[in-house]
């Protein structure tokens, strides 16, 4: 997940109340410095001290490579029964190891209950800033409504979101607020015998016929942007009214 806004905008706020919504997962940040030579992978050295285990031990003994560093980080967040939140802040100060950190977990988290975000300030980035490519920007500003492609797509992938939700401002302009990932149900169940599930939830059913038009299809909706009073994952969200719907 990508939370992106001006300096001061409140970013940081914003996920300590999601940490606080989320009372029984574990939380581990890191942080990226704007150093003129940051510290390599210096946010999974903030990680590995809030994890600690092999993680920690591999980062206090040095040299480990880096594909080793990556799998402990991914095999420590994969405990059953439990939501793992990863935290990277500042992303847009953030070298380039810990950039392919974030995409490796982005692309290895189908089943593992476990959340990545990242945060940093849009107001400095362009459309072909490499660090805005790796955290997954153009994708969502770019993808404005759903990706039929991807809805007929059988797998799930954290970093590719079938559909992006919008709520208007005031001002008429469109504010992105969740992410939605959707798979069609007959497709999933093809191969596998259980709904999928992703960041630690497992994905709502809705049948068919509904309003979309779609056969039985699964989704699970991430409120990444905006507050849901109901919870971060559900379906639905009070504080939103969409006057086309």
């Amino acid at each position: 997940m990508v939370v992106s806004g001006e300096a001061g905008v409140g970013k940081t706020a914003l996920l300590e109340r999601f940490e606080q919504d989320l009372p029984d997962a574990v939380w581990a940040w890191g942080m990226c410095d704007g150093m003129f030579t940051p510290r390599p992978l210096g946010p999974l050295f903030d990680i590995a001290a809030r994890l600690g285990g092999e993680l920690l031990a591999l980062c206090h003994g040095g040299g480990a490579p880096r594909e080793a560093l990556f799998r402990a980080l991914l095999g420590q967040i994969d405990v059953p029964g439990r939501l793992t939140v990863v935290v990277v802040e500042d992303v847009h100060w953030a070298d380039e190891a810990t950039l392919d950190l974030i995409r490796f977990l982005g692309r290895r988290l189908r089943g593992v209950p476990a959340l990545p975000v990242a945060t940093y300030r849009d107001d400095r980035l362009g459309d072909d800033d490499p660090t805005a490519n790796h955290a997954g920007y153009g994708l969502l500003t770019d993808a404005a409504g759903t990706n039929s492609a991807l809805v007929g797509d059988p797998s799930i992938d954290a970093a590719t979101p079938e559909a992006v939700v919008y709520e208007p401002g005031k001002d008429g302009k469109l504010r992105l607020v969740a992410l939605e990932y959707v798979v069609i149900a007959d497709a999933w169940n093809a191969t596998h015998a259980v709904p999928p599930t992703l960041f630690g939830q497992t994905f709502n059913f809705t049948p068919s016929p509904n309003r979309f038009g779609l056969p039985p299809f699964y989704s699970l909706h991430a409120w990444v942007w905006k507050h849901n009073p109901a919870g971060m994952f559900e379906m639905w969200n009070p504080s939103v009214v969409c006057p086309a719907a």
